[in-house]
């Protein structure tokens, strides 16, 4: 017969050993693997009179749950602990802008022209701006 405290505290003295997610797989199979030791319980489950049966296969999958119900709950915490630790060392914040690279170079024509203004408006002209092409209304009919 199944002793199910002593059963559970096993358990949690394993489970609470576990640090890693290698070693909470290693639990997870201990218990709920193809040979795990609840396995062997239900398969016992077969050899044992119909009166003991119920009671039996009613305790085996309750603790079954709870050791589910365990795992899961360790293996949240296990993955949050390691999100945690990743996140604080990495020191990279990706909210700050990234490094400016300057891309090309200003053509020759430009930079000559820029040149050739800055020479007359130290000559003391002055730089004027309009269309670079006049509409037919102002060159033949204004």
């Amino acid at each position: 017969m199944l002793d199910t405290d002593s059963f559970k505290k096993a358990f949690l003295i394993e489970l609470d050993k576990a640090a890693s997610m290698a070693e909470l797989q290693q639990v997870r199979i201990k218990y709920l693997g193809k040979r795990g030791l609840l396995t062997a319980q239900l398969k016992n489950l077969s050899t044992m009179p119909a009166e003991e049966k119920r009671s039996f296969g009613k305790a085996v999958n309750e603790l079954k749950g709870f050791v589910e119900n365990e795992i899961d709950l360790k293996e949240a915490a296990l993955s949050n602990a390691d999100l945690k630790k990743r996140l604080s060392s990495e020191t990279i914040d990706v909210t700050l802008p990234g490094k400016y690279t300057p891309i090309g170079r200003e053509h020759p024509i430009n930079k000559v022209l820029r040149e050739i203004e800055d020479i007359f408006v130290s000559m003391g002209f002055g730089i004027e701006e309009g269309p670079q092409v006049e509409l037919d209304y102002y060159n033949f009919e204004a």
